[in-house]
């Protein structure tokens, strides 16, 4: 079984990092992280072995549309948030075994960061 975790916000870029206050991007990172250990827990994901993670971001329309990777600081936060949860011992490569980005979706709703979690 997939599990699918979705924070109807919109991630911070690896763009936007580059610049700005720093506290302000750690504060933006905990409360990611914060996030994503909640909606682990309410969907009662359980700990597992290995998985795969496919990030997904969703985007009301065509307007500044970032590239694949440009979420990482979120999905990063958000895998972190994951741990947290206890539904991994840690992300490291024994754990997570490939994490794949795929193009952002223009589907109306979002902006949003989708994590899907494949057990393998």
């Amino acid at each position: 079984m997939n599990y699918r975790l979705r924070l109807e916000q919109r991630p911070p870029m690896a763009n936007g990092r580059a610049r700005g206050n720093p506290r302000a991007h750690a504060a933006e990172t905990r409360a990611w992280r914060q996030a994503f250990q909640m909606l682990a827990r309410a969907q009662e994901v359980p700990t597992l072995e290995a998985v795969e993670v496919v990030v997904r971001t969703y985007y009301p329309n065509r307007r500044s549309l970032p590239d694949c990777a440009g979420p990482a600081p979120a999905a990063k936060a958000a895998l972190d948030g994951v741990v947290d949860a206890g539904v991994l011992v840690d992300d490291g490569p024994a754990y997570v075994r490939r994490m794949i980005f795929e193009a952002p979706i223009v589907d109306g709703s979002g902006p949003a960061l989708e994590l899907e979690i494949i057990p393998l």
